[in-house]
């Protein structure tokens, strides 16, 4: 990059303290990237416009929150932090015509915190949910990762709940993309950027439509089925839960203790069901008693979405100045159960401990804590937990399951997409023809 261009156009909104720069070569996941050449803090479509205009390698970031490394520089280059694109606004305060929710527009770099207070106030919420802090992740993060979460197999994930997005493409144009602006065109435009982990460009607006909240219930259960795929399977086809997460019995007994809830043996679940369904049950569950760190409150629907933010505070109490390796895969279906006991066997070979937390899709996310600064465990964890993902994808899975790639995940590339990655390059570059973005 030409120093003097970038402080001529951003001066004020430009980083090169080396101290801070190395706050960004890493993020919510296990990963590290390379060290910028600096940061620029865009604070209007126009802004991010000139930046494309200077050229790359561009890396686009919004709070860093993210568990599969999609917001690290591979090559230095320009980190574009979009946290200060931060419009936010209802467009529509009451529901529009044909039942369609209020609409809300969201600069990228709105907190998804910020949107859970605005949309709470008018009785809805966004049930894709970050699996990092929503005072850290954005929205722009949510579309990027095409996010899903606890609530994705009842509500739909990211892309069910955006109505438009406008884009700053890397071949320096600005287009609106949606239901409401493509024209039904196909391939639609507007899927090509959701997950697309800002290797076409820059998402700088997203236009939400949102749900209203149903009433419910939050509680700990622990499922008649203690196999994890049946768990998964059985919570999944209930009409009456609107989302859960998951810990196997190992993780829960790690989790129980540090609650004094000596009753959690085995499986459990964090599960949301509806109070308005008949087939809610009031069977057996324990009250939800999440014990957040500083400045984080999951309560109500934010209970499902903070377990695995829970299971890593827990995790880093047990194994204090520990480093977490960690791993994200989606398995196949009836997949969950041997790749959770082959990672653990095989870590527990070295004396190594693995935590396992999931979702409705059967993502998981498998973590080992490493002991900081030990070089060769933490070969031996990155080993078992890339053979383990290896084993996902051989096996149909994902190597990253429904929040993004990353730089956990492009390694699997070809193996998870076989030929079709080559069509997949032929519309990042149709999209990106200078190949600016990482």
């Amino acid at each position: 990059m030409t120093h003097a261009a970038w402080l001529a156009r951003f001066d004020g909104q430009l980083q090169t303290d080396p101290a801070e720069l190395a706050r960004y070569r890493t993020d919510g996941s296990a990963c590290e990237g390379s060290l910028p050449d600096a940061v620029v803090f865009p604070e209007s479509v126009e802004d991010v416009l000139a930046a494309v205009e200077l050229g790359g390698p561009l890396t686009v970031r919004g709070g860093g929150s993210g568990r599969a490394g999609g917001a690290l520089a591979r090559r230095g280059g320009v980190v574009l932090d979009l946290t200060r694109l931060d419009t936010l606004e209802l467009v529509t305060a009451t529901p529009q015509p044909g039942g369609r929710a209020p609409l809300v527009h969201a600069g990228a770099g709105v907190r998804v915190e910020a949107l859970d207070r605005l949309l709470h106030s008018a009785g809805y919420w966004l049930p894709s949910r970050p699996w990092g802090p929503p005072a850290t992740a954005t929205v722009g993060g949510l579309v990027a990762s095409g996010a899903a979460g606890p609530f994705a197999r009842r509500f739909g994930d990211i892309r069910a709940h955006v109505a438009w997005l406008r884009v700053v493409t890397g071949g320096g144009e600005v287009v609106r993309l949606g239901s409401d602006a493509a024209g039904g065109l196909w391939p639609d435009p507007l899927a090509d950027w959701v997950g697309s982990e800002g290797r076409l460009g820059v998402i700088t607006d997203v236009a939400i439509r949102p749900q209203p909240i149903p009433p419910h219930r939050v509680t700990i259960e622990v499922p008649p089925d203690s196999l994890l795929d049946g768990l998964v399977e059985t919570l999944a086809a209930d009409p009456a839960v609107l989302g859960f997460a998951w810990v196997d019995a190992q993780t829960a007994r790690l989790w129980g203790a540090s609650q004094d809830l000596l009753v959690l043996p085995r499986t459990v679940a964090v599960v949301a069901r509806r109070l308005d369904d008949p087939n809610t049950s009031e069977g057996p569950s324990l009250p939800l008693t999440l014990a957040p760190p500083e400045g984080e409150a999951p309560q109500g629907l934010e209970g499902p979405a903070g377990l695995e933010r829970e299971i890593t505070r827990v995790i880093q109490e047990r194994h204090p100045g520990a480093s977490l390796s960690r791993v994200c895969p989606r398995p196949a279906a009836g997949g969950l159960d041997a790749l959770v006991f082959e990672a653990r066997r095989a870590l527990g070979k070295h004396r190594m401990s693995l935590y396992a937390v999931g979702d409705p899709y059967g993502t998981v996310h498998l973590i080992a804590p490493v002991p900081h600064g030990d070089v060769q465990a933490w070969a031996v964890a990155d080993d078992v937990l890339e053979d383990a993902v290896a084993s996902c994808v051989d096996g149909g899975g994902l190597a990253c399951g429904a929040f993004g790639v990353g730089v956990a995940g492009e390694r699997f590339q070809r193996r998870q997409h076989g030929l079709g990655l080559e069509v997949l390059q032929r519309r990042r570059v149709a999209w990106d023809p200078r190949g600016l973005f990482r």
